[in-house]
């Protein structure tokens, strides 16, 4: 027996032919599914007695049949080897195979149509056509105008095909998921030989679209935000540089950053080649200190998941009532959470007013007077290391205030109650609209107390307004 592929040969050489005794057959069968069904059987048309055709058999296209006791001319049981092909050895078989579309996207349905056509000059039987769908693609059905086709060995049994007839085979079937960028190659190819084995075969090649994600950059640098607060947003672009479309199922950031849709079409979208949208991300720090993330894109390329570090530094505001806004306990007129010394609360003196504000409803206003040293401080029980940088800003308006005298922002650390380092900053003189002003420092000790104060020893005709201050380090 010789199996190759779908086909089998079987030999009986003690086959009885006729009255030859032991002249011996050989029988073919193919295979459909798990299926083997006889085709055909071959015998010598010069068989004779005790030639015991069958002996040996081999099948690679054609079927070789030895017969160890055939007689030639004078010489007996020299033994012959007869060949067969499986059509007619003067027919002429083409196989042709055509695809719906060479460069489909993963997911897509393709449709390949086998043909299969008798160009000559002789009607040929037993036609079998092998077409065994490739790894990257799954079968969904079929349809043939001869017979039928099993996906499962690839095998499609058209018995006869008559000079100039053809039949056709379409097979339905979906690129798999995870093909994108494969090259997958089908054949169609003629059980058997004929006499033009240049047209047995026939195959199509797919260029599965594979998409390609390109991000503008690898990394965002935020600065610094303060806890609670959210950063202005910044952008990751997201472009599709591949071959087919690319479709994100999900994008996130860790925790401390948040992540929106910017111009992409929702949490999930699906971006053509060459199209691009914008990714948005916000640094919201829940703690201080220096935080990094990882904005993370989940797609069908094959470098999913595409990342973006993330970094800033979550800062937080020390300062209690900084914006001058409540004065719910005594003295009324003073800001809650300050204390003040030498001030005199009135219509046209010191304390909360509403007439000159930078934010909210209220500032502090502070009046000169001659001879007067006045202080509004706050003493806040915070711990901060050695070289950890601090931060004062404060919104500040003056009217005629003057040269002489102190007008200055004091920041001073304590370890315990012993006072250990006073950081001294000169506020404007004259007079100007609500100002910005930013004082930056670094402690040089490790405190467990810090205080903000504003002292004033102008004249009396200065007046100066204070608002929004905060007291900000990592």
């Amino acid at each position: 027996m010789a199996v190759s592929g779908n086909t089998a040969v079987i030999g009986a050489y003690y086959k009885t032919v006729g009255s030859n005794t032991s002249q011996g057959a050989a029988y073919i069968f193919t295979r459909s599914g798990t299926v083997w069904s006889q085709q055909k059987e071959l015998t010598a048309s010069d068989g004779a007695a005790n030639d015991y055709f069958g002996t040996s058999v081999a099948f690679d296209g054609a079927a070789v049949i030895g017969a160890y006791g055939n007689t030639l001319g004078n010489l007996g049981s020299a033994g012959s080897a007869y060949i067969y092909y499986p059509y007619s050895n003067d027919t002429d078989l083409m196989v042709n195979q055509a695809v719906s579309d060479a460069t489909p996207n993963p997911g897509d349905a393709i449709i390949y149509t086998v043909t299969v056509t008798n160009v000559g000059p002789n009607s040929a039987s037993g036609v079998a056509v092998v077409d065994k769908l490739p790894s990257g693609l799954t079968y969904t059905s079929s349809l043939a105008t001869s017979s039928s086709y099993d996906p499962q060995g690839g095998s499609w049994n058209l018995t006869t095909l008559a000079v100039g007839a053809s039949a056709t085979l379409v097979i339905n079937a979906t690129v798999n998921s995870g093909s994108a960028g494969q090259s997958i190659t089908n054949t169609a190819s003629l059980v058997g030989l004929d006499i033009n084995v240049f047209d047995n075969v026939a195959s199509t090649t797919l260029a599965v679209n594979q998409p390609q994600v390109t991000l503008s950059t690898t990394s965002l640098t935020f600065g610094s935000t303060l806890v609670g607060t959210a950063s202005s947003a910044q952008t990751v672009t997201i472009t599709d540089s591949g071959t087919g479309a690319l479709h994100v199922s999900s994008f996130n950031s860790s925790s401390n950053f948040t992540a929106s849709a910017g111009t992409c079409s929702g949490s999930s979208f699906t971006l053509n080649p060459g199209a691009s949208c914008t990714i948005s991300v916000q640094f919201a720090p829940s703690t201080t200190g220096t935080l990094s993330g990882t904005l993370s894109v989940y797609d069908d390329a094959s470098d999913s998941p595409q990342k973006v570090n993330l970094s800033g530094i979550g800062e937080k505001n020390i300062i209690t009532n900084g914006g001058m806004e409540t004065d719910t306990a005594a003295p009324i007129g003073i800001p809650d959470g300050w204390t003040a010394v030498n001030m005199k609360v009135g219509s046209s003196t010191d304390g909360l007013t509403t007439s000159f504000v930078h934010g909210g409803a209220k500032s502090m206003r502070i009046v000169g007077l001659t001879g007067a040293t006045k202080t509004l401080t706050q003493t806040i029980m915070d711990t901060g290391s050695i070289n950890l940088p601090l931060s004062l800003t404060l919104w500040v308006k003056g009217s005629a205030v003057s040269t002489s005298g102190l007008y200055q922002a004091i920041v001073k650390l304590y370890i315990g109650s012993t006072l250990e380092k006073t950081f001294t900053f000169t506020l404007p003189t004259g007079t100007y609209g609500f100002t910005q002003k930013t004082f930056n420092m670094t402690s040089t000790v490790a405190y467990t107390r810090i205080s903000v104060q504003f002292l004033s020893s102008k004249s009396t005709g200065s007046s100066m307004w204070i608002d929004d201050v905060s007291l900000i380090h990592p």
